[in-house]
């Protein structure tokens, strides 16, 4: 909702003129809620993945994720060859230095 107060492009995407007042939380979260209960949502979703434009971004062979927002708590070092059988060159130490790099 805070973003719907200060960005111009949320308003004009849901019709709100620029000295219109934002509604109250609740309200959103209530339309928000019957909109994912209804059959709404559903058109919606078939609706763009049916337009030209998604068809082509879309693929049956694979899914791409885009993990920037991800906060990962593994670290490289904890990372493992799918073909590495053993603890790797610098031993079975969970800090063990390891290369990735393939150099």
């Amino acid at each position: 909702m805070e973003q719907v107060t200060y960005n111009m492009l949320f308003r004009w995407f849901i019709g709100l003129s620029m000295d219109a007042p934002v509604w109250d939380v609740r309200v959103f979260t209530k339309n928000r809620e019957r909109l994912l209960v209804g059959d709404i949502a559903v058109a919606f979703l078939l609706s763009v993945m049916g337009d030209l434009t998604v068809k082509r971004l879309l693929s049956h062979e694979h899914f791409s994720v885009d993990g920037t927002l991800i906060d990962a708590w593994a670290s490289m070092k904890s990372f493992r060859c799918k073909d590495d059988g053993g603890d790797g060159p610098s031993g079975p130490s969970r800090n063990a230095e390891r290369e990735f790099r393939g150099g």
